[in-house]
Parts: C-alpha cells; sequence; structure tokens
C-alpha cells in the first residue's frame, strides 16, 4: 500500500503545483498567449508524474491504476489522497476550459475569400531561411505544412 500512497502523494503535489503556476500565468497580463507561447511545456510534468506513478505500480492503463486505488480504499489515507486529486481534477479542468475559452475569444477567424496572414514571417525548413507565405503564393501547387512545438 505504501507504493499507491507515495504515487497518489506525488499525483497530489504535482497537480497541485501545476494549478499554482497555470494561475500565476493567468494573471499576468496576456497571460494566455505567454503560456501557448512556450510556459505550456511545463503541465507535461503532470504526465510524466502519471507515468512513473504507473511504472511504480506495474499497471498500463486508467483502469487498472483505479483498480489499485479501489483495493487501497479501506485506508482513510488513500481515500483522502483520491479524493483531494479528484478535485484537483475538476479545479485542472476548470482552468483549461478558461484558457480554451479565452483561445476562442481572440479567434478572428478566417472566411471564405478573406486575405490570410501571408506576411508572417516563418522558417523555411528545407533552407532554414526566413520566408512569408507571400513568396510561395502564386506557384501551381503548395504543400504547406506548419508545426508548433510546444514544450
Amino acid at each position: 500500500m505504501e507504493e499507491l500512497k507515495q504515487a497518489l502523494t506525488d499525483i497530489q503535489t504535482t497537480e497541485s503545483s501545476l494549478i499554482g503556476y497555470l494561475n500565476d500565468v493567468l494573471n499576468e497580463p496576456d497571460g494566455v498567449s505567454q503560456l501557448m507561447d512556450g510556459r505550456i511545456g511545463r503541465l507535461f510534468e503532470l504526465a510524466k508524474c502519471y507515468k512513473s506513478a504507473f511504472d511504480r505500480l506495474k499497471v498500463t492503463s486508467r483502469a487498472e491504476f483505479q483498480e489499485h486505488i479501489k483495493r487501497g480504499y479501506r485506508y482513510a489515507e488513500i481515500r483522502d489522497l483520491d479524493e483531494d486529486i479528484v478535485n484537483l481534477e475538476g479545479e485542472w479542468d476548470g482552468i483549461l476550459q478558461r484558457i480554451d475559452q479565452s483561445l476562442k475569444e481572440d479567434d478572428t477567424g478566417v472566411e471564405l475569400g478573406d486575405t490570410g496572414p501571408v506576411n508572417v514571417m516563418l522558417t523555411d525548413a528545407r533552407t532554414g531561411q526566413e520566408t512569408s507565405l507571400t513568396e510561395y503564393l502564386g506557384h501551381q501547387s503548395l504543400v504547406l505544412v506548419l508545426l508548433r512545438h510546444f514544450a
């Protein structure tokens, strides 16, 4: 039961810390943009924490993980940790919904026939040089792959 208790404690601590981090970032001016422009990578700490918990308990799915928790429910510490994590997950979901709503509000949208952001500077993956979409428009065919890495 100690392995389960430690796994749940780690998840609780990590999630609580990340919720505090998110609230701090989102309370800054232009916080959502800052989060999307590179600070979002820290959120993957929670996935790493769950992976460590799964490895520690030798489970491979959320259902197996929940089964371990269910077997430990006779212990008050396990119940308390699980209930706290459920509450934290609700808070986490609420924050992510707030971020999602903010991003939707910032989305100006493009309608058919509108001119897109063709003057945005991009990096040509083949040459490494800065370029804009304007330089490619008008060619007979164009395959455009836009990549964004958050970590």
